[in-house]
């Protein structure tokens, strides 16, 4: 008995079969010319810099909003009377 020579292993369907192809005999176009495209402009913006954008507009609003409420509040506010 001849040790291992006969023992054939199944092809895994995920690994290439090289010999089964020939890329020799594919016919590619030599004048392709490729542009140049960014990441942003491939997957679209970036979640997280479009919430640190949303952020800092809700931190402008809630300075805008905290102005405007000490001015009402002090246009409201009603002569206290002393005690005495």
């Amino acid at each position: 008995m001849s040790s291992g020579s006969r023992i054939f292993y199944r092809r895994n369907p995920l690994q290439t079969h090289y010999s089964a192809e020939n890329s020799s005999e594919d016919k590619y176009e030599k004048n392709t010319k490729f542009e140049k495209i960014t990441g942003v402009e491939l997957e679209g913006a970036r979640r997280d810099n479009t919430e640190n954008e949303g952020r800092k507009k809700d931190k402008e609003l809630l300075k805008k909003r905290r102005a405007e409420e000490i001015l009402e509040s002090i246009f409201t506010q009603k002569a206290e009377k002393k005690r005495s």
